[in-house]
């Protein structure tokens, strides 16, 4: 009877481990997503900045363009 207990309590050690293991592994996970979300948050303003840098680099461009073509 008691080797029936024990094993019972062992299995229940057994799952309380596992579930611990579980919930760190899930929380890992999250915070790497979390700075994965930043970095990409980041990265998608630096390009959001070069594209406006582009746009009014490009319309300075046709800007000028009209003006050699109006001199024409």
């Amino acid at each position: 009877m008691n080797s029936i207990r024990v094993i019972e309590r062992q299995h229940e050690i057994d799952m309380i481990e596992g579930e611990a293991k579980h919930k760190a592994e899930l929380e890992r996970i999250k915070s790497e997503s979390q700075y994965n979300t930043s970095e990409l948050k980041e990265k998608l303003e630096r390009l959001d900045i070069i594209v406006k840098n582009q746009e009014a680099r490009n319309n300075e461009l046709l800007e000028e363009r009209k003006k050699l073509d109006d001199d024409l």
